[in-house]
C-alpha cells in the first residue's frame, strides 16, 4: 500500500467507497463517498497524542472483538495514511457533547467534530473489479458449536489475530473467558464442508493446511500443550502439502513425545460446558 500511495500515476482514496457508476467503457462516471473522519488528514501529522489521551474504549472490529481500542484510532499498524479517524458511536463528544480531549491535545488543530461525509465525481476510462468475498455464516447454521454462547469457541480468523504480534495479546494465545493460557486446543475442520442440509456442497480446499499451521503454532508457543484436530477428510491441493500433513497425521498418536498434533477422524458432535473448561465430543 505504501508503494501505491507513492506512485506518481496513482491517486489513492482511503476511507471511501464507490456508490454509483454510470457511462460506458472509456467514459465512466464514478461517484465516490468519502466517509466522515472527524480528523483533517491534511493537517494531521500522525503524532498519536490524541489516541494516547482518549479516555473512551470500544470493542475492536479489526481484532474481531478480542480486544479494545480507543474511540479515535488507526485501524491497523500498516494503515495508509497512518493517521487516525474517530468512531462516532464511541466518541463521548459526538454522542453527548462531553469530552473533547483529542481536540484539546491536538497541536495542529486537526480535530473537527462537525465534519461530514464528502462526495467526489470522477471520469475514468476503465474499472477493475475487486469483489472480495463474504464468509459463510457457519455460526448460524451450526449452533451446536456454541459460538457466541461459549467465549472460548473462536473462529480461525480470531485465532489469527491472537497469534499476530500486533494483535490484542501481542502474539500470546489466551482463553477469552479468563485470559489464561490454554494447555489443550481443539480445532474443528470441515465446518459446513460437503453438507447439503445446511452447509456447502464443496470443500474449501484451504482449511486442512490452515488448521495444520495453527495446530503447530499452538505446540510451538505453549510448552507442554496438546493440539487435537477433528476432521472429516484431509484434502490438500499439492503434493508437497500432502506430504507435510501426512507426517503430522502419522505422528499424531505420539503427540506427547514428538510434539505433533493429534488428528481425529469423525464429524464434530457438540461443544458443552460452562465458563471453563470447555468440552467437545466427536462421533466417527
Amino acid at each position: 500500500m505504501v508503494a501505491v500511495v507513492q506512485h506518481p500515476n496513482i491517486k489513492l482514496y482511503t476511507y471511501s467507497e464507490v456508490v454509483e457508476v454510470g457511462g460506458f467503457i472509456g467514459n465512466f462516471q464514478v461517484k465516490i463517498k468519502q466517509k466522515t473522519k472527524y480528523v483533517d488528514h491534511d493537517k494531521c501529522n500522525g503524532c498519536g497524542t490524541c489516541i494516547e489521551k482518549c479516555p473512551a474504549k470500544v470493542t475492536s472490529d479489526y481484532n474481531l472483538s478480542l480486544g479494545k481500542r480507543k474511540s479515535i484510532y488507526i485501524n491497523s499498524p500498516q494503515a495508509v495514511p497512518n493517521k487516525p479517524v474517530i468512531d462516532p458511536k464511541g466518541c463521548r463528544m459526538i454522542q453527548n457533547g462531553k469530552c473533547g480531549v483529542c481536540q484539546k491535545v491536538c497541536q495542529v488543530g486537526a480535530i473537527n467534530y462537525q465534519d461530514t461525509e464528502k462526495f467526489l465525481e470522477l471520469q475514468v476510462g476503465t474499472i477493475v473489479m475487486a469483489t472480495g468475498y463474504d464468509l459463510f455464516a457457519w455460526e448460524k447454521a451450526y449452533g451446536e458449536y456454541g459460538y457466541g454462547r461459549y467465549p472460548d469457541v473462536i473462529t480461525g480468523l480470531q485465532f489469527e489475530r491472537m497469534l499476530n504480534t500486533s494483535g490484542p495479546s501481542a502474539g500470546k494465545i489466551f482463553r477469552p473467558s479468563d485470559g489464561q493460557e490454554p494447555k489443550r486446543v481443539v480445532f474443528i475442520k470441515c465446518v459446513g464442508s460437503r453438507d447439503e442440509s445446511k452447509g456447502k456442497t464443496y470443500c474449501s480446499r484451504a482449511c486442512c493446511m490452515y488448521t495444520a499451521k495453527h495446530a503447530h503454532q499452538v505446540l510451538e508457543k505453549i510448552e507442554g500443550s496438546q493440539a487435537v484436530v477433528f476432521y472429516m477428510d484431509v484434502r490438500t491441493p499439492g503434493r508437497a502439502m500432502r506430504n507435510s500433513i501426512s507426517v503430522q497425521w502419522m505422528m499424531g498418536p505420539y503427540i506427547s513425545e514428538a510434539g505433533y498434533p493429534r488428528f481425529t477422524n469423525g464429524r464434530k458432535a457438540d461443544c458443552y460446558g460452562g465458563r471453563y473448561p470447555l468440552g467437545t465430543t466427536c462421533g466417527d
